[in-house]
């Protein structure tokens, strides 16, 4: 995993001559209204890279959770945080030893955080975990100590909510090549070991998640831990992997990646490549067939990065990382994603989905108080030039499906 890479391959990285990706221009030929990236802020949890965070829909509206991860010098961190779009909340100090590279996704069957593995015990930052933890929103409890998968950091891991289990895929082992393709699922009491016929090579720092509008867990790119990273992309069925695509974002790991559930799109910004140096800082997003580029500006190039939607208020947040000289970050911008052409549209169908419903709210919600993009903007339902609550009323009231209040 990339604890190889946060000592020594990270360091080795930024000791060579890098160079920022080259950005193609955005591909657009099929978007109405353009994404947009926003920072939001720059204090909260410190500086740090090589972190977990997902999204819990606890409380009123959710958060977002970050747990861990490291400095350059190899200081583990075991804090918990919050995020409710407006502020960090220090939310706990006890739980998981201070450790980097965890796996983490929400349970949403048992209601609940599930982490496993990371590399940092007391004493020994380097020393890779085989436990698995839940957050409650309040405090962090143990589930498993062995038994699952090997220790390890920088696995994949996502939950399939068709199928009601957490996916972790691979990982690595500090100082151990070469990386791990294994594949175990969670059902919220016991790993099962899979053994699929066929798989993706061995990988760390891919970025994983769920894709619910096609019932597919989605893995992209990764590392070796010795000389090659990958940009090809895979899907999980909860039978059989399938390479689904090879084309799209260049070959990086630990790239930031989250599933925009209202609108249907995978979110990929940023990663690093081990072997040519280059970090980036561009954004793509993949419709279940296709990668399209969105944007090449928004948060600066970056590895060892995180994401996570935050399904409540519809933005793809993202925080801290590392830049190509080494300098950790501690910002956290929002996405918000773009709006794309359909076939045909009835108003209010945002997703182009044939269907008005609470997804769509959540677009419009998450866009609100921004100017149309043009005269031809979808959001803008009643056509006076900005997205506003008034646009939210009318489409609750063109709304198809039950739940759209």
């Amino acid at each position: 995993m990339i604890l190889h890479v946060l000592k020594p391959r990270f360091h080795l990285l930024v000791g060579l001559l890098i160079t920022l990706a080259v950005n193609s221009p955005a591909q657009t030929a099929n978007i109405v209204c353009p994404g947009s990236w926003k920072q939001v802020r720059n204090s909260g949890p410190s500086k740090r890279y090589f972190h977990a965070l997902a999204f819990e829909p606890r409380g009123p509206h959710g958060e977002v959770v970050l747990f861990g991860g490291s400095d350059t010098s190899s200081n583990r961190f075991g804090d918990t945080w919050t995020w409710d779009g407006t502020v960090w909340i220090h939310a706990a100090d006890a739980g998981p030893s201070p450790r980097a590279g965890s796996a983490m996704a929400y349970d949403s069957a048992q209601g609940r955080m599930v982490l496993f593995g990371g590399a940092g015990v007391p004493g020994n930052p380097n020393q890779d975990n085989q436990d698995t933890w839940a957050w409650n929103g309040t405090k962090w409890t143990e589930l498993a100590v062995g038994g699952g998968p090997t220790a390890r950091n920088t696995s994949g891991m996502a939950y399939d909510g068709m199928r009601k289990k957490v996916v972790l895929f691979g990982g690595g082992v500090v100082f151990v090549r070469p990386e791990l393709n294994d594949t175990w699922e969670w059902d919220g009491a016991a790993w099962s070991q899979r053994f699929p016929v066929s798989a993706p090579s061995v990988r760390s720092e891919v970025g994983m998640v769920y894709d619910g509008a096609h019932a597919r867990t989605v893995l992209f790119g990764g590392t070796d831990g010795i000389s090659q990273d990958f940009g090809d992309t895979w899907t999980w069925d909860g039978a059989v992997w399938t390479q689904v695509a090879d084309t799209g974002p260049s070959a990086r790991r630990h790239a930031g990646m989250a599933y925009d559930s209202a609108r249907h799109r995978t979110v990929l910004f940023g990663g690093a490549n081990g072997s040519t140096g280059v970090f980036s800082g561009d954004t793509w997003e993949w419709d279940g067939v296709r990668w399209t580029q969105v944007a090449t500006t928004g948060p600066p190039p970056r590895g060892a990065t995180a994401m996570a939607y935050d399904k409540a208020r519809g933005k793809s947040v993202l925080f801290g990382g590392v830049t190509e000289s080494s300098v950790l970050l501690q910002d956290t911008w929002e996405w918000t994603g773009p709006i794309y052409a359909c076939s045909s549209r009835a108003a209010g169908d945002l997703n182009c989905d044939r269907e008005v419903d609470r997804e769509d709210l959540t677009i419009v919600e998450s866009a609100l108080g921004l100017p149309a993009c043009g005269a031809g903007d979808p959001r803008d339902l009643n056509q006076d030039g900005k997205i506003n609550a008034q646009d939210a009323q009318l489409l609750v009231n063109n709304c198809t499906t039950l739940g759209c209040k």
